[in-house]
């Protein structure tokens, strides 16, 4: 409705100058359909008149578990009377439609010929577009080869940096010589276990720098500027 609603003030309310208009067709139909009521056996037997059609009627619908279930019930107001549902009657029916059936308008034709074909397309177009796709890939390639070779600078300065907070963590050793045994064991043994990470990590760096893997290379970075942090946590508390 809000399609037709913007076509009408697009059209200043003249159907004829719309992209869009609806044409509505109203068809009415005759028909007829079966109707099955609940009857007894003998209201069956005025309807049919043969006591043949009766029984075999019955006996069908006895005899299938299906049928015995949905076409077989007492009489709602005399339990022990049964009754049977069956086809006994049909009605006219008369259906009305409303059928809507969307028509474009004549300016959205203009881009076809008289014979109704589309115009070709020019091949030089296609050849233009082939090559803006191509400079676009391109262009693509060198963005992500600078974006990888600056990734790999930061890795480096990253490597650069571990490896001045593994020597600086080394020399701390010396500083806690003056300091109680049971002093210096705990802090040599957090002091070495920082040591171990940062070199890890450092190798792991320096590994994701010769193949290339970015995303190891972002994973990396965050384990060692957490070490990193770790490292000087336990350097400022050891160390006031």
């Amino acid at each position: 409705m809000s399609s037709l609603y913007e076509d009408f003030l697009t059209s200043v309310g003249d159907w004829r100058n719309s992209m869009v208009y609806k044409c509505i067709k109203s068809t009415t139909r005759n028909g007829r359909r079966g109707i099955r009521r609940w009857l007894t056996r003998t209201q069956l037997n005025a309807h049919f008149t043969d006591p043949k059609i009766v029984d075999a009627i019955i006996v069908r619908k006895e005899t299938d578990d299906y049928l015995a279930k949905t076409e077989i019930r007492d009489h709602p107001d005399c339990p022990g009377l049964t009754q049977y549902l069956v086809l006994v009657d049909e009605e006219h029916t008369d259906e009305d439609m409303d059928e809507i059936t969307a028509k474009k308008d004549k300016k959205e034709k203009r881009g076809k010929d008289k014979n109704g074909k589309k115009p070709k397309k020019d091949p030089k177009n296609k050849r233009s577009k082939k090559n803006k796709g191509k400079n676009n890939k391109n262009n693509n390639k060198n963005d992500e080869t600078e974006q990888q070779q600056a990734e790999k600078e930061r890795i480096k300065k990253v490597i650069s940096n571990l490896s001045r907070l593994i020597r600086e963590t080394n020399n701390k050793m010396a500083d806690i010589a003056d300091l109680s045994t049971n002093v210096q064991a705990a802090l040599k043994k957090d002091l070495d276990d920082c040591i171990a990470r940062l070199t890890a990590s450092r190798a792991e760096l320096q590994s994701a720098v010769d193949s290339s893997e970015e995303l190891f290379f972002r994973s990396s970075i965050w384990v060692a500027m957490e070490l990193k942090a770790g490292v000087l946590h336990t350097s400022y508390r050891s160390f006031p």
